[in-house]
């Protein structure tokens, strides 16, 4: 939600509102190159996961940290470029298509921590996360509303930045990609726990046949 809200509108008054009829298509490429990572992210995690180099855990977390980085330096990059119309947007394509390698980082992190509730996880997850595309526009227009203004955009930059490497450290920091124990249901434990019917079977059977040798003698 960061690109509609915040850049297109920062490209605009970088721009000085001279919005051209190739507007529509740069707002289109960071999509092409934010497929693009979706897919070479994940590939080149599962390779390595399935090579042992890495597990799971350290696979997400790298991604998820790649993602924080990228993007915040990209958001750098649109802080120092100015009114310059050309790297303005070259950085905020960049950062956009960073958004594609989080997919195989911390998008997936529900299916990892609870195959079995990975659908109401990550509706909880995602309820919460999204609370910043309605939050993050209600102070971007407080702050644009008093003076908008480059000096302005600057701040909202920095405001981004502070939000995404802040959330990837935390993530970094104390996140799991690890099964979880309450992923497992009561009734799979208690047959975990629980002895097989064969053996309980043939523990049955050894003790009717000792019953039956004792009263022969």
């Amino acid at each position: 939600m960061h690109y509609p809200t915040c850049e297109v509108s920062g490209d605009n008054a970088v721009s000085n509102g001279k919005v051209g009829k190739w507007n529509g298509m740069l707002n289109s490429i960071p999509y092409v190159f934010q497929i693009l990572l979706i897919y070479l992210g994940g590939w080149i995690s599962k390779w390595l996961n399935t090579h042992g180099y890495i597990g799971v855990d350290r696979a997400r977390k790298g991604c998820t940290m790649l993602y924080s980085l990228g993007y915040s330096l990209a958001l750098l990059g649109m802080y120092f470029a100015g009114c310059d119309r050309v790297w303005s947007n070259v950085c905020s394509i960049i950062a956009f298509s960073f958004i594609g390698i989080s997919v195989p980082g911390c998008m997936v992190v529900p299916s990892d921590m609870s195959p079995t509730f990975a659908g109401s996880l990550f509706a909880f997850s995602n309820t919460i996360a999204s609370s910043a595309s309605f939050i993050f526009p209600i102070i971007v227009g407080a702050m644009i509303d008093v003076e908008e203004s480059l000096e302005q955009w600057k701040k909202i930059f920095l405001l981004c930045i502070a939000v995404i490497m802040s959330s990837g450290v935390l993530f970094c920091l104390f996140g799991s990609a690890e099964v979880q124990p309450w992923n497992f249901q009561s009734t799979e434990v208690d047959e975990r726990n629980s002895p097989k019917d064969e053996v309980v079977k043939s523990e049955n059977k050894e003790s009717t046949i000792s019953k039956e040798i004792s009263i022969h003698l």
